[in-house]
Order: structure tokens, then sequence, then C-alpha cells
């Protein structure tokens, strides 16, 4: 009888014994559900926050790649008028020397014919009616050498009155050249000098959203780690269950 009794107290002891750990693990069962739950809660959390991320991110990048292109195409135009800039440049510089020289060949031309006035027309006239008589006239010799000495003399005063009054039109022709040249020189500057300030502006904006761009990339890897790592978390979690 006493051992029945010793055997019953045993039991009731195992059995309270198993009740104090059942309710222990039934404790750490909800202890880690909660856990779990707040970690995959924090998983759904930063995933979320990570899609709002990337399509923040898309946009940014849209945005940078049209800024880009806005850039190059800026660029290109810039490289063509400046190339346009040095090309009217060598016409000037060209159109300039010839001016250079021709005003340098109508003052020797001045010089030779001298400060008497001629009139190309009076000349020519002059020297067909001297011609016509040489031709159609019978001359002592003396006459006629002193009609080929005119007619000679007057050739040479015609020929360079006529050179004369071309380069006068050739100078003319170059200062008016020279002026059209200066113009479009002056329009292209003020062109080249507004699209600079434009690339600019483009190129600091190009450089703002390329930081802005690489920031979010740099908190969507940080934000993807975190929470893979908590991620972790809860399958371990979820493992001790």
């Amino acid at each position: 009888m006493a051992a029945l009794v010793d055997d019953v107290s045993e039991l009731r002891a195992q059995l309270n014994e198993l009740k104090s750990k059942l309710q222990e693990i039934s404790q750490k069962i909800l202890e880690l559900r909660s856990s779990r739950d707040s970690a995959n809660g924090e998983v759904k959390r930063l995933s979320a926050e990570l899609r709002a991320l990337k399509e923040q991110y898309l946009q940014v990048k849209q945005e940078y790649s049209e800024k880009a292109n806005k850039k190059k195409e800026l660029y290109e135009a810039l490289t063509k008028k400046k190339e346009e800039k040095a090309r009217i440049l060598e016409e000037l510089r060209a159109a300039r020397e010839m001016l250079r020289r021709a005003i340098n060949e109508y003052r020797a031309l001045q010089n030779f014919l001298g400060v008497k006035k001629y009139d190309e027309e009076e000349i020519r006239a002059k020297l067909e009616q001297l011609e016509w008589q040489y031709q159609t006239m019978t001359l002592p010799p003396e006459v006629e050498k002193v009609v080929v000495n005119k007619i000679r003399s007057l050739e040479s005063i015609y020929v360079n009155l006529r050179h004369l009054n071309e380069l006068k039109l050739k100078i003319n022709e170059l200062r008016e050249r020279i002026a059209t040249l200066r113009n479009a020189l002056n329009k292209i500057n003020e062109e080249l000098k507004n699209l600079l300030a434009e690339y600019l502006k483009v190129k600091e904006e190009v450089a703002a959203v390329r930081a802005r761009r690489d920031e979010l990339r740099q908190k969507m890897k940080e934000l993807y780690e975190q929470r893979e790592k908590t991620r972790e978390v809860a399958n371990n979690y979820h493992q001790q269950l």
C-alpha cells in the first residue's frame, strides 16, 4: 500500500514537471512565433519600401538618360559651331590678306600713273583713234614713230588704268565681304555664348541627377541587404518553431 502511494506521488510529481515544461515550451513557441511574425512584417515593410525606391530609381534613371542625351546633343552643336567659327575666321583672315595686297597694288599703280586723273573711256577712245589712223593712213616715218610711241604709251596707261579700276572694284567687294564675315562671326559668337550657357546648365543638371540616381541605387542595395538579413532571421525563427 505504501509502495502504491509512493508511485502515485512520483507520477504526480512527473506530471507537474511535464506541465511546467509544457508551459515553458508553449511560452517559447509564443515568443518565437511573435518574433517570426515581427521579422516577416519587417520583411514585407522593407520589400514595399524597396519597390517604391525601385520605381523612383527607374524614373530618375530615365531622367538621367534624357538629360545625358541632351548634354551630348549640346556638345555636338557646340563642336559644329566652333568648327563653323574657325572656318569663318580663316575666310576672314584670307579676305584681309587679299585686301591688304589689293590696296598695296592699287597704291603702286596710282604712283605709277601719277597725280593726273585719267578717264578710262576717254583713253580707250583716243587709243582707238590713233590705231585707226596708224592702220588706215600713210604717215611720214617721223610721224609714224610718234604715233607708235603714243599708242604704246596710251596702251600702257589704258591697261594700268583698267587694272586700277578692277582693283578698286575688288577692294570694295573685299571690304563688303569682310563686313559680312564680321557680322557672321558676331552672330556665331552670340550663338556660342548661349549654347555654352545651356550646355553648362544641363551639365550641372546631369551631375545632380546622376548623384541622386547613385544615392537611390546605394539605398536600394542597403535595403536589399537589410531585407535579406531580416528574412534570414525570420527563417531561423521558423526553423526553431
